[in-house]
């Protein structure tokens, strides 16, 4: 294989057996740099004709990559490609060495560094990963392994549902066209087809039997014996079977469109034979989509439409207590998970929240929440009670009790299909991981055969007195804090409550007024809080075998999976798939961890730990100039087994995909220390040449068991000392005004500059009279961009006026760089014209006079007259009739003068506004 061709796991095994050589070898004996990766490994399958190669398959993990431009806060720069095939360096060698030379002598004038920081999940987002992640924290950490086991985009769209048998088969519940699969010794066969029904649902029967929940104009529920469907019972009425728990010979359904909860009793032993069929709950929404259980065996049931969390508590003879958990703040409760202390996760699926991209992602450090379990605890009653108490309802509201008299509603109420892009309906039920193989149960206690045990009636008074003390402390807590005590959810505009809508009307179904979808936490004692928000739908939770609190949560529509840390208050994107949905997340049975998707429809497998490697690849960053590169700070956590090379390249052009850049350099590598605190920065070379773009790479090395951590990456780097600009210099007379008065002799002269090292300037202005080479000094060490030339200190004549910007305050003397521009020709004329051989004759009561008026350097601009007054003045046109040169004629006519003596009053200005005054004393007869 050409090596330019190299998969991204071939080019993490050498970082790994380099790793493990450097071990033992002195740090000088590290060899060449890793082979790049091919613009095919970096498109991934999204940007390909062809899928992305994988362990086992076509169906790959995303390559995850952001642009950013780069700025003072956020030193990123666009780059259409992050990494490059071009592995050997040659043309730009020469080019880098007459760089270096040109450069050298100025290099080591830098005296203020500049550094590139990544610490936030926004400076780390617009980089590219490989089997990487990056959490909301700013950790770049190793990503979960994915082993896909069948793609199915030739025999499905989309997977529904999932189920694991014992022999270790997998059926899974496809569509558009309602089919079901097998997978078997790698291999997926149709087993039966579902012409105009769809399977949402999957279980087993107590006698290990599958059984089947076919949605249909009359749904059923079917088991499958020898290949074949064969029906249970019929559910006249419903339309939908969104959701199944069987636990024993009972299976409980959420269903549609007319929201209801039932309880299916399949005992053969049962009365009569049949399965007996009872209404648990009668909601006022159209759709009951997902359903979770607590180890009391209470039912928790999600709605479409208002968003709500049912609780019901099941007592004798099926006589159920109906109680209204949460009223989310979006629209539609995708998946519940119950722990096994009773904790309830709920999970929004709102279609119009899912838009492409996340929400904003961390910038700035916040800081690390830290656990406080022995804090926590004192909050907490000393026993919780085995059921919650809940206060009365409202005798108003009316929400809280099912509604019996519910309306039909028609079909056009049901959620759209998974199929139709905008899975909003399809969550398949929230099932424990420990919970015993057959049970779509949170860890039911008893055994599948068991019946559950109801709880106490009502809670003693020593209970009641507890969770009064809860609330109590809490409530003196906000008052102290100025925190109200309701979290994100509980306040909001009050919204029209859904009503069963007439064929000719549309339910009122208000939007929350949050972007993005969440995760609700619900405490045993009630208690909400809202432990993740993201711009996807949210359509299965899981416990994570990682730790105990911790979430993976399967999303749409851009087929994320994220692990949700509640505690710690980290969230993580551990895969982000091609496909555009994750409808399916539940365990095979090994316990293994299974992930069906749908649009294109595959199935994959979760290791429960990492993979051995993984590349980071940093975005593109711009230094504006050719610059000197310092060290590599890189904050990390390396634990035994786990390691971090890094390596960086240089080029003068943005993208490395459209010219050559330098080859990646000499891999630095950071391992396990026992002597260096992962809380201090351990520094590296950068090796690669003086350039103005930087790019550096980290390949992460582990084990399944552990990953090292990533926790800030800093460049430090310099500019060498670059020669200020000035880009413009004007000699300007202020504008003359109307009076008579002589104009101003000032000039103003004022320059624009600018230094790329962001130096401060001073600058020097001179003046040099035309016909010398002699520049005289006009002012020395200006800080400002401007100056007021008193010109009646110089001879009148045409100059020239130069400024001389300097960047010495921000640098020794011997350092310092120029720039010099000077102005076009400048005229000084601060002497009037003169009007001479003046003659004035008379003839009758006419008076003619001529004049010759004359400049030494300006035009003539004007020549006007009075007769026996200076406030009325008369223009007049030289004989010519055109003002255009230093020397003009006159020739005036004033009539109807009367006779006696009379004073006439010549007023002659040149263009620069010096005038002159001559009057003439005569007599006309």
């Amino acid at each position: 294989m050409n090596p330019s061709q190299a998969s991204p796991y071939k080019t993490t095994a050498v970082s790994l057996e380099r790793f493990l050589r450097l071990r033992n070898e002195p740090r000088a004996s590290a060899s060449g740099p890793l082979p790049a990766l091919t613009s095919r490994d970096r498109q991934g399958a999204g940007n390909s004709d062809e899928p992305r190669a994988s362990a086992s398959g076509p169906i790959g993990v995303k390559s995850s990559r952001a642009n950013a431009q780069c700025s003072s806060k956020n030193p990123h720069t666009k780059s259409a490609n992050a990494l490059t095939r071009h592995d050997i360096y040659k043309h730009a060698a020469p080019c880098f060495a007459l760089v270096w030379l040109m450069a050298s002598a100025s290099i080591a004038l830098a005296i203020q560094p500049a550094q590139w920081t990544h610490t936030t999940e926004a400076d780390f987002a617009a980089g590219l990963t490989e089997d990487t992640v990056v959490t909301n924290l700013g950790d770049v950490k190793l990503a979960m392994h994915t082993h896909v086991v069948a793609d199915l985009s030739e025999q499905a769209g989309v997977v529904h549902d999932v189920q694991a048998t014992r022999s270790g088969d997998l059926y899974l519940a496809v569509g558009p066209e309602g089919a079901l699969l097998r997978q078997r010794d790698d291999q997926v066969d149709q087993v039966l087809e579902f012409p105009g029904e769809q399977v949402f649902a999957l279980d087993l029967t107590t006698d290990g039997k599958l059984l089947v929940a076919v949605s249909a104009p009359t749904s059923r529920l079917a088991v499958l014996e020898n290949g074949e469907s064969k029906t249970l019972v019929e559910l006249e009425g419903v339309r939908y079977i969104w959701d199944m728990i069987v636990d024993g010979h009972d299976a409980y359904l959420a269903t549609g469109t007319e929201g209801k909860l039932l309880h299916v009793n399949l005992d053969p032993k049962a009365k009569d034979g049949q399965p007996q069929i009872t209404e648990l709950l009668d909601a006022k929404q159209n759709n009951l989509l997902c359903l979770a259980r607590d180890q009391q065996g209470r039912l928790y049931a999600g709605s479409d439409s208002d968003g709500l969390v049912y609780r019901v508590t099941l007592k004798g003879n099926d006589q159920p207590e109906v109680f209204v958990l949460y009223d989310a703040a979006e629209p539609e409760i995708g998946a519940l998970l119950v722990l096994d202390d009773g904790t309830v996760y709920a999970g929004t699926a709102d279609a119009e929240q899912a838009h492409p991209g996340r929400l904003d992602e961390a910038d700035s450090e916040a800081g690390r929440p830290e656990e406080t379990a022995k804090a926590d605890a004192a909050d907490q009653p000393a026993e919780v009670p085995g059921t919650t108490p809940k206060p009365d309802p409202m005798p108003s509201d009316p929400d809280n009790q099912p509604d019996t008299d519910k309306a039909q509603s028609s079909t056009n109420n049901s959620p759209t299909p998974l199929a139709l892009i905008t899975p909003r309906a399809t969550t398949t039920n929230s099932a424990h991981l420990t919970a015993p193989l057959g049970t779509r149960t949170s860890s039911l206690a008893a055994s599948s055969d068991a019946a559950p045990q109801p709880p106490s009636d009502a809670p003693t008074p020593a209970q009641w007195d507890r969770v009064r003390e809860v609330i109590r402390k809490r409530l003196d807590k906000a008052r102290r804090s100025g925190t109200p005590l309701a979290t994100n959810g509980s306040k909001r505009l009050k919204r029209q409550r859904f009503k069963a809508a007439s064929n000719n009307e549309q339910a009122d179904t208000t939007r929350s007024s949050s972007e993005g979808n969440a995760i609700y936490k619900i405490t045993p004692d009630g208690f909400v809080a809202e432990v993740f928000r993201e711009s996807v739908m949210i359509l299965k939770l899981l416990e994570d075998p990682a730790g105990p609190g911790k979430l993976l949560v399967a999303t749409g529509n851009e087929g994320q999976l994220f692990r949700v840390d509640p505690a710690a208050g980290e969230t993580t994107i551990l895969i982000d798939l091609e496909p555009q949905q994750v409808p399916v997340l539940t365990t095979d049975h090994a316990g293994r961890m299974i992930v069906a998707t749908a649009n294109p429809a595959a199935l994959l497998r979760l290791a429960a730990g990492y993979t051995e490697n993984g590349l980071f690849t940093g975005p593109v960053l711009d230094a504006q100039q050719i610059s000197l590169w310092g060290k590599i700070d890189l904050t990390a956590t390396t634990d035994a087994g786990t390691a971090v090379t890094v390596e960086t390249r240089s080029g003068n052009v943005e993208d490395p995909d459209q010219a050559a850049w330098t080859p990646w350099s000499t891999a630095g590598v950071l391992e396990a220390d026992p002597d260096s605190s992962p809380l201090a920065p351990r520094q590296l070379t950068v090796e690669s040449p003086p350039a103005r773009f930087l790019q550096y790479r980290l390949a992460l090395v582990g084990d399944a068991d552990a990953t090292p951590v990533v926790d800030r990456v800093q460049i430090t780097y310099v500019v060498p000392n670059l020669k200020p600009a000035i880009t413009s210099i004007q000699a300007i007379y202020p504008n003359p005004d109307d009076s008579d008065d002589q104009p101003a002799p000032s000039l103003n002269i004022e320059w624009e500059a600018t230094d790329p090292n962001g130096d401060d300037l001073i600058y020097d202005l001179e003046y040099q009279p035309a016909g010398s080479v002699k520049w005289l000094t006009l002012a020395e060490s200006l800080d400002e961009t401007s100056f007021e030339w008193d010109t009646r200190r110089v001879p009148d004549g045409r100059y020239t006026v130069r400024v001389t910007a300097s960047d010495a305050p921000d640098n020794p003397a011997d350092m310092a760089r120029t720039a010099v521009r000077r102005t076009d020709p400048v005229l000084i004329d601060n002497t009037p014209p003169t009007i001479d051989r003046i003659e004035h004759h008379a003839q009758g009561r006419t008076l003619r006079i001529t004049a010759q008026v004359r400049d030494a350097l300006s035009p003539i601009g004007a020549l006007s007259y009075a007769v026996d007054s200076t406030d009325q003045w008369e223009p007049a046109l030289p004989e010519d009739l055109i003002y255009d040169s230093t020397q003009e004629a006159f020739s005036i006519s004033i009539v109807d003068l009367a006779p006696g003596p009379h004073v006439v009053t010549l007023r002659a200005s040149d263009s620069r506004g010096n005038a002159r005054y001559e009057a003439i004393l005569l007599e006309m007869n």
